[in-house]
């Protein structure tokens, strides 16, 4: 049995927190891992960590790798970059193919395929459903997780069960329903049948491509050749989920009804109802002080958050964006993203803590002509060779070993050392040692943004 995990989409609904290259399935739920990193530790539980397989994008591969890496090293061999966007179906397409390709698996080998962004309680429960899941898609079905209802959300879809497999607790799909309205939500839920439509699937490699070939013949057409052709034609195939491609169209669409505390954690409110509260009930976290304030989420930075006479009132803060909300209203926080790209905003982008291939960089503060950040380089890890026409910068080590090479001349700097880049220095700097090295750098200049590197790779050969 394998696993592909769906570690790609944009972060719009949990914003500021998430960002469109920072998506949720990066954040931490009051816990030390990330719900990325929880979705495969849940999974090892059946599946060993060199069966799964994580397919992101171009923009998030290195927050994937990086977080990774500190889940186990085989997983450098199983990251599956798609090659643009196309939503669920392709993206799925794309990740069977490759693990076919690259592992050499055979016809009748099960997928399991769950988003990265999950969270579930539950985890002895998980794993023996998990277990049923492979039976079921054993006998030629398309399986879905169908999440026994709590209450009547209007923010998923529901599947409606039908007549029992021959899998104990397996049904057959009698149809999907879109996300209801309030009203119908309670029919749902009561009528005893319904269950939401959790984004889990299983299924056998034949089975899929079986399925597609009957509902979606422009991706299996794509993917009946080789992984090199179906790049070639990857740009081609239309954007649509695996659900609308094949779920609701399938003969063998099986739902697999589970009993899990689970939620995709779809909005600030469903992340005030996972964390733990106080006794005013109030979920907090950082530097918190509440006076006559009852059933809010406050979710501090770095600096301290002071709140009196508030009342089911959501409250988040990053280093760059603040958003405050009314409970009850945090799916509208999408339409917010859209009016701040729609008006420019860079906030939307992404956070402060950036990741990168070597390492990371937070901004510390920028005013008028300055720009202070801090820089963790881990160990082997390089900047490139660049120079910035338009900046000055000032490096000082903190911490660990480096060299330096400015203008074909290199040096080696330690802890309380420093050095400057003018305009016309064509530098680089490298970790040398066992630890992260750490450095606050100082940008002056006409522009301090990114956009002024000029890479000079191979100028000095």
């Amino acid at each position: 049995m394998k696993a592909l995990i769906l570690a790609g989409g944009k972060g719009t609904r949990l914003w500021p927190l998430s960002r469109e290259n920072y998506p949720k399935q990066f954040l931490s739920i009051g816990q030390d891992c990330s719900l990325l990193q929880d979705t495969v530790r849940r999974i090892s539980n059946v599946i060993p960590y060199q069966d799964i397989f994580v397919i992101t994008n171009h923009a998030n591969f290195h927050d994937v790798a990086y977080q990774l890496s500190n889940v186990s090293p085989v997983f450098r061999n199983n990251i599956i970059i798609e090659p643009m966007g196309k939503n669920t179906a392709p993206a799925i397409s794309w990740g069977v193919k490759y693990v076919k390709e690259t592992a050499g698996i055979d016809d009748d080998e099960v997928f399991f395929v769950t988003p990265s962004d999950h969270h579930i309680v539950n985890e002895e429960k998980f794993s023996q459903y998990l277990k049923m899941a492979e039976q079921v898609a054993l006998q030629g079905n398309v399986v879905t997780f169908g999440i026994a209802p709590t209450a009547p959300e209007t923010g998923y879809g529901y599947i409606k069960k039908g007549k029992a497999l021959k899998v104990e607790g397996a049904f057959i799909v009698d149809k999907f329903v879109e996300k209801p309205d309030e009203a119908t939500a309670k029919k749902l839920v009561n009528s005893g049948c319904h269950y939401w439509n959790s984004g889990m699937f299983s299924f056998t490699t034949k089975t899929i491509m079986q399925e597609l070939q009957r509902h979606a013949p422009e991706i299996h057409e794509a993917f009946k050749g080789n992984l090199a052709k179906a790049l070639e034609c990857f740009s081609d195939l239309p954007n649509i989920s695996f659900d609308y491609a094949v779920m609701e169209k399938s003969q063998c669409a099986a739902v697999l009804p589970v009993t899990l505390e689970w939620s995709d954690i779809g909005n600030w409110d469903s992340w005030y109802n996972i964390l733990e509260k106080d006794e005013n009930n109030n979920a907090r976290r950082g530097d918190v002080i509440t006076e006559e304030t009852s059933g809010c989420l406050i979710l501090g930075n770095s600096r301290l958050i002071s709140t009196v006479g508030l009342k089911d009132v959501l409250i988040v803060d990053t280093p760059d964006a603040l958003c405050v909300a009314k409970k009850g209203s945090s799916q509208r926080v999408q339409q917010l993203v859209k009016n701040l790209k729609e008006a420019g905003r860079s906030e939307i982008m992404r956070t402060e803590g950036v990741q990168l291939p070597w390492g990371s960089s937070s901004r510390i503060e920028k005013g008028n002509g300055f720009l202070i950040q801090h820089l963790s380089i881990k160990p082997g890890g390089s900047l490139t060779l660049q120079m910035n026409p338009q900046q000055v910068k000032h490096w000082v080590f903190v911490q660990g070993t480096a060299k330096v090479t400015i203008d074909n001349k290199t040096q080696v700097l330690r802890q309380g050392q420093s050095i400057s880049m003018t305009t016309t220095a064509v530098h680089k700097v490298e970790n040398i040692d066992g630890c992260t090295v750490e450095i606050i750098e100082t940008r002056t200049g006409s522009n301090l943004e990114d956009s002024d590197i000029i890479s000079a790779e191979g100028s000095f050969s």
